[in-house]
């Protein structure tokens, strides 16, 4: 054993790895154009369905893939930016970067 606890269920994981490569690969064939539009919508989709999944899993999914504990975790800001923060999962700022990721992709 490695020593570390593993927060987040396969799902999840998979979720994020997925989310990286297609906007990821969006972006490009977006900059490339040409040949690869047809590539850059299907990405796109892809990236959409990504967002829905997300979406439900964070009500449904583990615990720390939920909506409430991500929401709970933004909360707790102060007592991170003062050194206090000790729960598992996101802390505070990677809560509201995750929140705004989620948003920024789902408003493009």
């Amino acid at each position: 054993m490695s020593g570390h606890i593993k927060l987040w269920d396969v799902p999840l994981r998979l979720f994020h790895w997925l989310f990286a490569a297609a906007v990821i690969a969006a972006i490009i064939t977006g900059w490339l154009g040409g040949n690869l539009m047809p590539w850059h919508g299907r990405l796109g989709l892809l990236v959409l369905g990504l967002l829905v999944f997300r979406l439900v899993w964070g009500f449904v999914g583990s615990t720390y893939a939920r909506w409430s504990r991500i929401f709970a975790a933004t909360v707790g800001v102060k007592d991170y930016l003062q050194g206090n923060w000790r729960e598992a999962g996101h802390n505070p700022l990677g809560a509201f970067s995750v929140l705004a990721m989620l948003l920024l992709v789902s408003f493009q």
